[in-house]
């Protein structure tokens, strides 16, 4: 690797895989050519994204860090919100189109002045000394640089942008790739796209108004799904309510049910409530295998001194678990589906004990 800890010196290090070297010993550097090409391409596409995020998000998009490889590349900047897709789709047109134009790419010293004098962007916080070595792209580019690049943008290839986050606040990061890397993301895309459109038997050409047909026919599936369910629970609610028990003049109704999630639970609670009126209803089910409990008191049962959270809390240690909630509705979770027929059966004692203990 080769490193600069300070002006105008280059460190290199390396290990010494046969033989013996000793201070004073003669060596010979040379550079791996296919990775230093590859990074040449990754350098010069990040100068060429650079301009084209000023050209299109504002010229307040400066660069704020960058990490260049063989296999890709790396460039953060100054923004206050996201890169839309639009944007990103015109800012890879710009880049491909500078690259496909072949423009020349070219160096030159100068003094640090004159080159800011002639239009050069200079990193923000970046230490320059008087001379400095400015790198322009035809008319299209001109930044204070002293790394490597291709010498026409026509050697970069194709620039295909990966992704655009956030790494923190005010700064957004575009990754992206280019030469062979983007070839090969390219066809993998591609290939997906054709695999898609034989499963679906449509050309990639019709592919997203078929997606968008699939997707509006699932949600109206759901939608009728949703409907169905609630026919079910309604019907379910009746059958419920025969296991009703009167505990000193207090209805109670404690069962475990079938439901698909929480939302149906409570649903199904607020049925049971609405046609018994009055009374302490709990539910035990089992919602993608965990235990789920939940509790209904109606007020006048509430003014008895019988509240929702107060039974939730004790039958949760049925299932390992822990709950609460308000006097009229509680509920709980836990870990031990098992535990959801004691639950449900210990709480006519719950109400037994609680309504002796108030009388």
């Amino acid at each position: 690797d080769t490193h600069k800890p300070a002006a105008d010196l280059f460190v290199h290090v390396g290990t010494v895989i046969e033989g013996f070297v000793s201070v004073g010993d003669p060596v010979t550097a040379a550079i791996d050519s296919e990775r230093r090409a590859e990074i040449r391409r990754n350098h010069t596409a990040t100068h060429l994204l650079h301009r084209a995020l000023r050209m299109v998000v504002g010229e307040d998009a400066r660069q704020a860090g960058s990490l260049v490889a063989p296999d890709r590349l790396r460039f953060d900047f100054t923004a206050l919100e996201p890169v839309d897709p639009n944007r990103l789709r015109t800012i890879t047109e710009i880049v491909n189109r500078e690259i496909v134009a072949d423009r020349p790419v070219e160096t030159a010293e100068m003094s640090y002045d004159e080159a800011v004098e002639r239009g050069a962007i200079a990193l923000f916080g970046e230490k320059y000394g008087d001379e400095v070595r400015v790198v322009s792209i035809a008319e299209f580019s001109k930044e204070l640089c002293g790394g490597t690049h291709v010498r026409h943008t026509g050697e970069i290839g194709p620039f295909v942008i990966t992704s655009e986050s956030s790494v923190a606040s005010g700064v957004r990061r575009i990754e992206a790739l280019t030469g062979t890397h983007a070839v090969s993301r390219m066809i993998g895309q591609q290939q997906v796209v054709e695999s898609i459109g034989r499963d679906l038997k449509v050309s990639w050409t019709d592919l997203r108004d078929q997606v968008v047909g699939m997707q509006e026919r699932i949600r109206q599936q759901e939608r009728e799904i949703a409907k169905l369910r609630g026919q079910l629970a309604g019907a379910r609610s009746g059958d419920l309510l025969a296991h009703a028990v009167d505990v000193g003049g207090v209805k109670v109704l404690a069962q475990r049910v079938e439901v698909q999630n929480r939302d149906e639970l409570r649903q199904m609670g607020d049925r049971l409530r609405d046609s018994m009126q009055s009374g302490v209803i709990v539910l035990g089910a089992a919602i993608d295998d965990r235990p789920a409990l939940l509790a209904m008191v109606t007020r006048d049962v509430i003014d008895q001194g019988i509240r929702a959270g107060d039974i939730i809390r004790e039958v949760a240690g049925h299932v390992d678990g822990r709950g609460g909630g308000r006097p009229e509705l509680a509920e709980a979770g836990g870990r031990n589906v098992a535990g959801l027929d004691d639950a449900v059966t210990a709480v006519v004692e719950i109400v037994t004990a609680k309504k002796a203990a108030t009388a």
